[in-house]
């Protein structure tokens, strides 16, 4: 129903054009109306004699209202157009407006009209003493009541609206916070024997196995990609060297801090660029250490969606992941690049 409301009101407002044709005076036998108005004031009339010359008297008076009722019948008109293509809460606006407009209109050409009219009476009854100029009240207020009508309509469609919308966007913030929403889960659960039959209950859970299994692709390619990169072998065994972390792009570009066993470095940021630092602190967005035994490099996000792998994949917050040398790790853009060397 609220979706054919405005054609409702689009229709409803040119129906007000043909109250026009509603008589709104009477000189004698003489019916006007406005539209009627328009037609003795081009000419074109007929009648009984006795009318036609009412008609004729009148229209010496009405002549220059004429093209006024022709305007306002086009800009009903155009209203009621604009009504029905247009869309959101526009045609109600419009229709509020065309209703206010259509009444001051309307009554204004009454007022001036009826003021012609007494002196094409005052001719008239010259004629006949008969010929008295009188208002025709019940088409007067079935003309205010469309245009009532009119305006509660709209105003009625607009309030449906402004609901509608409250509505959508109460939707669009609560599905926002799902999204950022997050189901802190030990990463251990992921590899116990019962989880495709017990675990998958738990809502997101089968897109946390998705994003692991890739995770987990991705490392393998990165570590084959880091063993066909190294040029020269290496001085010392591999689980005898330490750690090392390199800023590839951003603030700290070309620089390289080691790392030594079991020491931290947190990942802070700072005037719109990742910055690193040995203390720990509450405004970290992740760490990063070096494991001597496993050779590999322990990384944390403390935050959602602030750290990326170099495939686009983010890294949960609150997980720990243990990845290769030669890992490029993005710090919540492309301008911010690590490599674990």
């Amino acid at each position: 129903m609220k979706e054919k409301l405005k054609y409702i009101i689009a229709i409803l407002t040119v129906g007000t054009v043909g109250a026009w044709f509603l008589t709104y005076a009477k000189i004698g036998t003489a019916e006007f109306s406005l539209l009627g108005t328009l037609k003795a004031g081009l000419g074109f009339y007929k009648g009984t004699e006795e009318q036609e010359l009412i008609f004729a008297a009148a229209r010496t008076c009405l002549e220059p209202y004429t093209w006024w009722i022709a305007v306002g019948v086009f800009l009903i008109l155009l209203g009621a157009f604009f009504i029905a293509v247009l869309e959101k809460r526009a045609p109600y606006i419009i229709g509020m407006i065309v209703s206010l407009v259509g009444c001051a209109v309307f009554a204004t050409l009454l007022f001036l009209l009826y003021g012609q009219l007494k002196e094409a009476e005052e001719i008239v009854l010259d004629l006949d003493k008969g010929n008295t100029l009188s208002l025709q009240i019940p088409a007067l207020l079935i003309l205010a009541v469309c245009y009532l009508a009119l305006f509660l309509l709209s105003l009625t469609g607009l309030l449906l609206w402004k609901q509608k919308k409250s509505e959508e966007d109460r939707a669009a913030e609560e599905n926002g916070r799902l999204e950022d929403k997050t189901i802190e889960m030990p990463y251990t659960e992921y590899e116990t024997a019962g989880y495709e039959t017990e675990k998958m209950a738990v809502p997101g859970q089968a897109e946390q196995v998705l994003q692991e299994h890739l995770f987990e692709e991705e490392q393998e390619r990165e570590r084959a990609a880091f063993l066909k990169e190294q040029e020269e072998p290496f001085v010392q065994p591999r689980e005898e060297r330490g750690g090392e972390l390199c800023a590839e792009s951003g603030q700290l570009k070309g620089k390289r801090y080691p790392m030594k066993e079991t020491e931290e470095i947190y990942f802070l940021w700072a005037d719109g660029c990742a910055v690193l630092s040995p203390y720990e602190s509450p405004q970290a967005l992740a760490s990063v250490r070096f494991e001597q035994e496993s050779a590999q490099y322990c990384i944390e996000p403390f935050e959602v969606k602030t750290m990326f792998l170099e495939s686009g994949q983010p890294l949960g917050k609150g997980r720990q992941y243990y990845v290769p040398r030669g890992t490029r790790i993005y710090m919540k853009n492309n301008e911010n690049v690590f490599v674990l060397i």
